[in-house]
């Protein structure tokens, strides 16, 4: 213990490169070091009936040229125990210990002292592991395997992992990958696999068993990584996740999944028309693209689906005048008609999509139309407004339209409107990307209808502001994810309803929500997300309403997300964020005094041209100020940063005036980008990196903090509230971290903050503020 607090005082002076102080940290005993960078970091989980065993395996760069001596410490998961550690130094096997919580906590609170660095608050509390590690070599790498275990809780059917990878207020990122691999294997059926923090693959093997993760380049450490599935027997799972804080309407978030497996009697017949556009601009690779890709869709019919193809161009001819069963002679004879297809002529979208609709007529079934094109309507009805109107005539049976859009020269107004009011999609693919891929990836997703026509009955609470207005259907190895808002609290029953086939069906669950929830606090920002995308959308294709505007900005700037009207949010007092970089010539970084922050900006992706800033129509954001290790001179690297930054800075000056613009844009590069941006924040399920990165706000155990006067401040905080001052890292700052896991998130954001704890209360933590507080005194700022 004595060694490592000796090396946290080693580490004064080094604010300007503090790397990750969790997912593994390795600091050097040679003065003047800062902690190792991570090359890169590899999570192997694997989960049997809620008993989780995690295999860790960390490569850590000695960018210097001495041979280094250093300490290993990793922060365990709740109730997690060591079972292994690897490390080989001269073909020797080295040993670590496990330090129970509190000889853990001496330690994390020497580090946070010594440091002046208040990020390891969050592992207060928590075991710790650590070992020494000699040598670490020159120039060289050092690999480090650990694995524990541990018992994951389990709460109303919904078993929740998580594991350590929030790094400190540095934002570090691993030089390479972060690759987390999860296998799960359950008893009790899996149902909803799900991450709150990060966007994740996963996928039903059966129902017992399944995989998910994500693996990410340059990967930013900047929140834990949580992992939640639930379990049931019934046939449909519905768990419930919700937040609230006292006083305030909740939030709740509802995951609903059919079984994985399924009799072939127990999947319902699907009647599907895909509809292809041949005009003259699909010619060359995109026309074979698309005939590869419904011949692919049709390969893949089920035998109880009814199906038709229908082309399009200058005129409009069907495979069959009405849907057909999928038999293989039919099949075989749609394919030779797909193959037949050429390109040429002229665009008629309204009649294309009344002819389709025309063979949908029994709402017992799922009805899907498949609207492929890459133009604007020239032939025909050409106006948006009524093609629309038309469509919804002739849309009987509530068809969910499915639009692919290929290139960017397509009407996104029109296509996102007859997908959005007939319970469908858009999904865009540019000239370069592979149209079969994108369409036989949906089409494997909706392939297994097994319960359409869903409604949810709330019981005896009063849900409001859910997300999505209507659910889509359930299909086989899919799952459905509503999010709202609720005003009464207690017991209900929730009811789904739904369809299969022509028997109705009716699923009944439990559903508990409490006055006061402090968990879960992701979902408040996910919901807001959410409802963000939904006003867009609005204001996108119905025009710019007042208050629609307002919402989106009293939103935004409430939970720090970026969108096209609030995306210049962060101000010349943001604080500094360090990033780590290797020292030079090895010489020990000195202390110097930190240079005027420098504002960077960044593209939000969708709200520019292809995402990536060039040509931002709308959307450039400012991100966070940036402050780099000092140089003897600028590298290329830096260089080419700073004419980024500076191209940006003057794209960012012109952004206000070109919002609206963006928004009003039909087709093109932008707009097609921003149709995309919008869907992605309509369906969100979890966190956007670039909302922490840019926005300039902290989302902070649901509570948002903006920097203002050189504080991070709470958002709800009023002048004229009671203010308790506390000093940073002195007694009273400890004493309320051990007695308030919501101050101890919060005051990991920085050595100054403000938080509101009462209705007419609030703590700020600042340096000169009071050292020992009494208890009765502090008792009344406890949340």
């Amino acid at each position: 213990m004595k060694m490592l607090l000796n090396l946290a005082v080693l580490m004064l002076g080094l604010m300007t490169a503090i790397p990750a102080l969790a997912t593994g940290l390795l600091i050097p005993t040679q003065r003047g070091m800062p902690p190792l960078a991570i090359k890169y970091h590899r999570a192997e989980v694997r989960i049997k009936d809620r008993v989780a065993v995690t295999k860790v395996d960390q490569v850590f760069k000695n960018h210097t040229n001495q041979v280094l001596e250093g300490t290993y410490i990793f922060p365990l998961p709740p109730g997690a125990t060591v079972s292994d550690f690897y490390l080989y130094m001269n073909g020797k096997k080295t040993k670590g210990e496990v330090l129970e919580r509190n000889r853990a906590r001496n330690i994390y609170e020497g580090i946070v002292r010594q440091m002046k660095d208040p990020a390891l608050l969050e592992y207060l509390g928590r075991d710790l592991f650590k070992c020494r590690v000699y040598p670490i070599p020159r120039r060289g790498e050092l690999r480090i395997q650990i694995e524990f275990s541990q018992i994951m809780p389990y709460e109303g059917g919904v078993v929740k992992y998580s594991y350590p990878m929030r790094t400190d207020r540095a934002s570090s990122r691993t030089m390479k990958d972060f690759t987390m691999s999860v296998n799960i294997e359950s008893k009790t059926p899996i149902k909803t696999i799900y991450s709150p923090t990060h966007r994740i693959y996963h996928r039903k093997k059966n129902d017992h068993h399944a995989t998910a993760g994500f693996e990410k380049s340059a990967a930013l450490l900047d929140r834990d990584f949580d992992l939640f599935y639930t379990v049931s027997d019934k046939e449909v799972g519905l768990n419930l996740l919700t937040y609230r804080d006292a006083g305030e309407p909740g939030f709740f978030l509802l995951m609903a999944s059919p079984k994985s497996e399924y009799r072939d009697n127990e999947i319902i017949g699907k009647r599907i028309t895909f509809v292809v556009d041949t005009s003259g601009s699909m010619s060359g690779k995109k026309m074979r693209h698309a005939k590869k890709a419904i011949q692919y869709c049709l390969s893949k019919l089920n035998s109880d689906d009814l199906f038709n193809v229908i082309r399009f161009s200058t005129d409009v001819e069907s495979f069959r005048k009405k849907p057909v069963s999928a038999s293989s002679e039919n099949i075989q004879r749609a394919q030779n008609f797909v193959k037949r297809m050429e390109a040429a002529g002229g665009t008629a979208i309204d009649e294309a999509l009344r002819k389709a609709l025309a063979g949908h007529v029994k709402s017992t079934e799922p009805n899907l139309v498949v609207f492929m094109t890459d133009g604007h309507p020239t032939v025909g009805e050409t106006g948006p407004k009524r093609i629309v109107k038309n469509t919804a005539r002739a849309n009987k049976v509530g068809a969910r339209i499915f639009v692919f859009g290929v290139g960017a020269e397509v009407n996104t107004k029109l296509l996102d409107r007859v997908s959005g009011e007939n319970q469908g999609d858009s999904t865009y693919v540019k000239p370069n990307h592979d149209i079969e891929q994108t369409l036989a990836g949906f089409y494997d997703k909706v392939s297994h209808p097994v319960l359409s026509g869903l409604e949810l009955d709330f019981g005896t609470i009063h849900a409001y502001d859910v997300l999505p207005k209507r659910l889509p259907d359930l299909f086989k190895g899919g799952q459905v994810i509503m999010i709202g808002r609720y005003r009464d609290d207690g017991h209900s029953a929730l009811t789904l309803l739904g369809r299969s086939g022509k028997e109705k069906k009716k699923f009944v669950f439990e559903g508990k929500f409490p006055k006061r929830a402090g968990d879960n606090d992701f979902i408040p920002r996910l919901w807001a997300t959410r409802k963000i995308g939904y006003l867009l959308e609005n204001i996108r294709l119905g025009g710019e309403k007042r208050e629609l505007v307002n919402e989106v900005i009293s939103l935004s700037k409430r939970y720090g997300i970026v969108t096209p009207y609030t995306s210049y949010l962060v101000t010349e007092d943001t604080p500094q964020v360090a990033q780590t970089r290797p020292p030079r010539r090895d010489r020990p970084l000195q202390k110097r005094p930190a240079p005027p922050p420098r504002p960077t900006v960044s593209t939000r992706p969708g709200w520019g041209r292809d995402g990536a800033g060039r040509g931002a129509s709308g959307g450039v954001a400012v991100d966070s100020v940036e402050m780099e290790a000092p140089a003897s001179k600028a590298s290329p690297s830096r260089k080419s940063a700073e004419r980024r930054r500076n191209k940006a800075r003057s794209q960012a000056k012109v952004f206000a005036k070109k919002a609206g613009k963006s928004m009003a844009e039909e087709s093109g590069a932008d707009a097609v980008s921003l149709s995309a941006a919008i869907k992605d924040m309509r369906q969100a399920q979890a966190p956007r990196d670039e909302d922490d990165e840019i926005s300039g706000i902290r989302y902070v155990a649901g509570r948002s903090f903006s920097y203002r006067n050189g504080a991070w401040t709470d958002l709800s905080f009023k002048k004229g509230m009671k203010v308790l001052k506390v000093k940073y890292l002195g007694k009273a700052f400890f004493l309320l971290v051990a007695k308030s896991s919501f101050l101890k998130n919060v005051f990991a954001l920085g050595e100054r903050v403000i938080v509101v704890v009462g209705k007419n209360r609030a703590i700020e933590i600042l340096p000169d503020g009071r050292d020992s507080i009494p208890e009765s005194e502090m008792k009344p700022y406890l949340p």
